[in-house]
């Protein structure tokens, strides 16, 4: 076609500039319109292609194919899916059968074997830049590309198409696309190593699985992957695990199941990412057996976020093998998770985001996989790129045993990937032209605007993901609350708790602690009273001043804090004698309630929020919790676990060892005015936060499981057993916890 400027285009079919890159597609047809290549601003910057006699892989990626579907974490928890469907019947929950693989049983939750789900992924919509690229278009777009790159006009490589930008894929794009000189060496050797092995032929396609070339010798291929050395065999690494997936994720099932074993011999959270990923998404059932009884073996901190990231994947079969995995697995420790996942948007259904008009939605769309050489990859500019290939034009047949060679051409290099796909399969295509009818597509997920009639539809019954999701609560839990995911949380969420008053006429209660028989020691007023369970009253110790704190430590002892004091004391509960901690040094600024620990210390703040230990030995420690400022603290049930409150946020951080505690992680944010006023944790861990409104109860992992509402606010709290004590100024209650059930 005539071109009035030097250009470079992608599109060859049609010169019709469309200013909106995104149009209202129908779901059935994704395939963007051409785009126009004598706009300035998009085309200054190309990378130009060039010729090369010796093409390699066409694809590659750092790590393993990570599902593209949006985090857990950064979806917006208030954003609400409208409308809430019913759950299925009895007759839709009966168990699947049982696949018992190794130490631990598979339980299924769908029926459908590999076909049925083939001719779904045949109706996912495709994505594409073209649909034809002749040799002709190859040759004028490397013509014009070299004239580009020799008049200095080329974006960087890292630096994505700007219509790409706007596609709504999911687009990787400044040095996190950039394979490092190792890895893409790793590539590069791996690539043709395996392509040898696999199909006979050192050079020719690459990561395109041809059925024309049958890897009937599954046997053969195990044997050289799996076999322990040093040199061409050692496949048994973390760096080969990018060129196994990439090439091996689309051969039949036997193949498939040969990359499984072989990802299960390498130790790593690379390899474990990788099983899980083929725990969700390969087809077969066999093959996602093998991947679960992998990961079984595998540290649970390494796949269960993944797993729980796929429950929300767009294509449904994705989450079905996800709730299976987790069930199979028996990760009960998720439970928390799925509850707050019950009021996340469905997956399938449009959504709104902050400072944006108009909803979204998110869906499942496929790249095939020789036509998608110019979205995923940047175009090479020399014969010496790493792991650099031609892009194949539709008019000429696939040559497995040679190369993509022709006079002219178009280049990428496989080094630099904007774009990874969360799996691929080989389909059939109805007119494959001079291809073959099997031909490989890459799946992946992208976010685009909704159209009229997504936003119109009626839900009827529970959608697939929430099936998925009720379905994996319930096999976790043994329970099954009701038919509506309102019944699950409230088995497990926002319980009102009930408040019994214990004793009444204090006069400005301050702290408060609790033996293991419910004998209260309350600090008010210039003493300190002792309240047994039977709400018996008398003056335990009469003193000056005002207390901030009492504690009892593992020594028969009760530890005092004051105001504005300097240090602590401790008095012995049976001697009532008095010993001043610290030596009596001025260490501490105004001290908070102290913590004890089953060492014989005790973990307490100040008024400068800083955190400090107080020894065995009576000394004290400053703890280094970089810049968080502590109002509160607590120890969990096993001393194992020190939580933080600042300002309205809890935070928490592993005990290593006394006085010697990890990097704090944020918990949870309490939506109150004058944020968090106390703390307390019981025996199940569960934590109890103090504020203006009352007491909330909820997970270590931040989900508020109950709440308390008292007639005057709370200054201390402390969790005995199953009792819940709280104090206000004039009053001490009892909540009961018996009821709340952690997940």
């Amino acid at each position: 076609p005539a071109r009035t400027t030097p250009t470079a285009p992608l599109v060859v079919q049609n010169k019709q500039r469309h200013k909106d890159p995104l149009p209202d597609h129908p779901r059935d047809n994704l395939t963007l319109p051409p785009k126009p290549f004598n706009n300035q601003e998009d085309t200054d910057n190309r990378l130009p292609g060039f010729r090369d006699d010796d093409p390699l892989e066409p694809r590659a990626v750092l790590e393993p194919p990570v599902l593209s579907a949006i985090p857990l974490a950064s979806l917006d928890p208030e954003l609400k899916p409208g409308v809430m469907p019913q759950l299925p019947s009895e007759s839709e929950k009966r168990t699947k059968p049982v696949d018992t693989i190794g130490s631990i049983k598979l339980v299924r939750r769908q029926e459908k074997d590999e076909e049925t789900l083939i001719d779904r992924l045949k109706t996912v919509p495709e994505f594409a830049i073209y649909t034809q690229f002749t040799i002709a278009d190859a040759n004028a777009l490397a013509r014009d590309t070299l004239m580009l790159r020799n008049q200095g006009r080329f974006r960087p490589e890292t630096v994505p198409d700007p219509y790409l930008l706007r596609s709504g894929l999911p687009i990787i794009a400044g040095e996190a696309c950039r394979l490092s000189d190792d890895a893409a060496d790793a590539l590069q050797t791996g690539s043709l190593s395996l392509r040898e092995l696999l199909t006979g032929q050192r050079r020719g396609i690459g990561f395109v699985s041809l059925r024309t070339v049958d890897s009937d010798h599954p046997g053969v291929v195990a044997e050289h992957l799996q076999a322990k050395g040093d040199g061409h065999n050692n496949w048994l690494r973390p760096h080969a695990i990018p060129v196994m997936m990439q090439m091996m994720m689309a051969e039949k099932p036997e193949m498939r199941a040969v990359l499984i074993d072989t990802l299960a011999k390498i130790d790593g959270p690379r390899a474990t990412a990788a099983l899980a990923v083929r725990a969700c998404t390969d087809l077969n059932r066999m093959c996602r057996t093998k991947a679960i009884e992998a990961l079984n073996r595998r540290p649970r901190e390494q796949y269960v976020g993944l797993l729980l990231t796929a429950l929300r994947h767009p294509f449904d079969a994705i989450a079905d093998h996800a709730a299976e995995a987790l069930v199979s697995l028996r990760r009960k420790e998720v439970v928390p998770a799925l509850v707050q996942m019950l009021d996340l948007p469905d997956p399938s259904l449009p959504y709104a985001k902050p400072n944006k008009s108009g909803k979204f939605i998110r869906e499942m769309v496929r790249i095939n996989h020789l036509r998608g050489c110019l979205i995923c990859h940047a175009q090479s500019t020399s014969g010496t790129d790493k792991v650099r290939a031609a892009v194949p034009p539709t008019d000429r047949a696939l040559n497995p045993a040679g190369s993509y060679n022709w006079d002219g051409g178009v280049f990428i290099t496989a080094r630099i990937t904007y774009v990874r796909q969360d799996f691929s399969h080989n389909l059939e295509v109805s007119d494959p032209g001079k291809w073959p009818e099997q031909q490989r597509f890459d799946f992946l997920t992208r976010e685009r605007p909704a159209q009229k009639q997504e936003l119109e539809r009626k839900l009827v019954g529970l959608t697939p993901h929430q099936k998925a999701l009720t379905w994996t609560l319930e096999h976790l839990t043994g329970k099954n609350p009701g038919p509506n995911p309102e019944d699950w949380k409230r088995l497990y969420l926002d319980q009102s708790l009930p408040v019994e008053k214990r004793h009444s006429a204090l006069r400005d209660a301050t702290a408060l602690t609790v033996d293991e028989n419910g004998t209260a020691y309350i600090a008010e007023h210039g003493r300190i009273l002792k309240v047994d369970s039977n709400a018996g009253r008398a003056v335990w110790h009469e003193f000056e001043g005002s207390m901030r704190g009492l504690a009892l430590d593992a020594r028969n002892g009760l530890l005092v804090s004051y105001d504005h004091a300097r240090w602590l004391q401790r008095f012995d509960l049976r001697t009532k004698e008095k010993q001043p901690l610290g030596g009596g040094k001025a260490f501490l600024n105004d001290p908070r309630r102290p913590n004890a620990d089953k060492h014989g210390g005790a973990y307490l703040c100040d008024g400068d929020r800083a955190v400090h230990y107080l020894q065995a030995d009576g000394t004290f420690k400053k703890l280094n919790l970089g810049k968080l400022k502590a109002d509160q603290l607590a120890v969990g049930p096993d001393g194992d676990f020190l939580f933080v409150a600042s300002e309205s946020e809890l935070w928490g951080c592993s005990i290593e060892s006394a006085g010697m505690v990890g990097k704090p992680i944020r918990v949870a944010k309490v939506a109150s005015p004058g944020g968090i006023r106390d703390l307390a944790v019981d025996g199940r861990g569960l934590v109890s936060v103090v504020h203006g409104g009352g007491v909330d109860v909820i997970t270590p992992e931040g989900l508020r499981l109950a709440t308390a509402r008292l007639p005057d606010i709370p200054t201390a709290v402390v969790a005995r057993g199953e009792t819940l004590h709280v104090l206000t100024k004039d009053s001490l209650y009892a909540v009961d916890l018996a009821g709340v059930i952690r997940p």
